[in-house]
């Protein structure tokens, strides 16, 4: 593999690569998660080469595209652009620390879009960048946490789903920053846990320990509920 990498970096292919790949993630996934499709294994291309690769080779192809994506009037570009982002920040995590309000910014505008795929996605990818970069993005719980509280009340069970996801990576390093979003955010964690999805259950219930976590004694009123 080292070799092969080697003599890919000399060809000077990724970026050819990268812009190859791109355009297929805009085409429409099938409503089975498990199911393949060409934006799926262009996706996973996606991830090989952001995980194989330098990230100053990578990352800059792809945030380049996502975002010209995030300004296309076909909502498939920019559920596109937001899932990118989110399959190759696990190679990129050191690269764009210091990019992070930017990223940030752009996957609010995914959270905020008018369309369910790509608020979807764009739950998706702050899931990923709160996973991998949680002290950081946590530190943008002001324009974060609205828009997740939002989210985690939406009509599509999936997005319920990447937005808790999301809610907990945050919370884990929110601090005495989450004491201000405690009452709400219990009123909303303990509704999903009892009547939510059954995939979202037990990502309440972990949101509900980091929130715990984070609040310290602050939390101990909510212990009976």
């Amino acid at each position: 593999m080292c070799s092969k990498r080697g003599r890919l970096q000399k060809l000077k292919i990724v970026k050819p690569l990268v812009d190859r790949v791109m355009p297929i993630t805009a085409q429409e996934d099938p409503e089975d998660e498990e199911e393949d499709s060409p934006s799926r294994v262009a996706l996973r291309v996606l991830n090989v080469l952001s995980t194989s690769f330098p990230p100053q080779q990578v990352f800059p192809v792809v945030i380049a595209h996502v975002l010209q994506y995030m300004q296309n009037s076909d909502p498939m570009f920019r559920k596109g652009a937001m899932l990118s982002l989110a399959i190759t920040i696990e190679g990129s995590v050191d690269y764009i620390r210091p990019q992070i309000g930017d990223i940030v910014t752009l996957i609010c505008a995914g959270l905020s879009d008018s369309d369910t795929a790509v608020r979807r996605a764009a739950c998706m990818a702050l899931g990923c960048i709160a996973d991998e970069l949680d002290e950081e993005v946590a530190r943008y719980h002001e324009k974060l946490m609205p828009m997740i509280f939002s989210m985690t009340s939406d009509s599509n069970p999936t997005i319920v789903k990447y937005a808790t996801n999301a809610l907990d990576c945050i919370l884990e390093s929110m601090g005495d920053a989450s004491l201000a979003y405690l009452p709400q955010l219990m009123e909303r964690l303990v509704a999903l846990l009892e009547s939510g999805p059954t995939e979202v259950k037990p990502i309440a219930l972990s949101a509900i320990g980091s929130a715990a976590h984070s609040s310290g004694e602050a939390f101990a009123p909510y212990f009976n509920e």
